[in-house]
């Protein structure tokens, strides 16, 4: 008799550390889906407040594409941009800029190409921001098409695209 209440007692403790294993793996499978959740939602947070203001972008003399980019009211963290510039021929080159953007403000940026990309024809920004210590870049918040070609600011006035018929004369 004195062995079935030891067996028992065994028996209990062995399904004692069976549940605390099984809670143990619950816990971790949902904290790891938690973390990652919440990574999601803090690189969404506040992340479509980003606009590339019309007609402000244009081509500089060093090499470089000028814009003005507008941030609205939400709140968020916003250190920096990336700024993600395609060519005629499609090309893409991204910049990460760290120019931190406050609330309702409206910051010009100017973005060196080095010589790596001819004939933008659109340029498209995401926002980079803090998160558990490492900075992340969230989805493209702004695009602009570029019609025709980018105007640089050498005093140009006026430009129309001529179609080379007898209305252009």
């Amino acid at each position: 008799m004195e062995k079935r209440g030891v067996s028992d007692i065994i028996t209990t403790v062995l399904l004692i550390l069976i549940v605390l294993a099984a809670i143990g793996i619950v816990w971790a499978i949902i904290s790891n889906f938690l973390g990652s959740s919440t990574e999601q939602i803090d690189l969404g947070a506040g992340f479509s407040q980003l606009e590339i203001v019309d007609n402000s972008i244009k081509y500089l003399p060093s090499d470089a594409i000028q814009l003005k980019v507008k941030r609205d009211s939400n709140p968020g963290n916003i250190t920096g941009l990336r700024v993600i510039v395609e060519s005629e021929n499609g090309n893409t080159q991204s910049y990460d800029i760290d120019v931190p953007i406050k609330e309702l403000e409206t910051k010009i940026i100017d973005v060196p190409l080095q010589g790596k990309i001819q004939n933008v024809s659109k340029v498209s920004i995401a926002p980079r921001t803090p998160i558990k210590n490492k900075i992340k870049t969230g989805q493209t918040a702004d695009e602009k098409n570029i019609e025709s070609h980018i105007i640089g600011d050498e005093g140009l006035v006026g430009y129309w695209s001529l179609d080379n018929d007898v209305k252009d004369h």
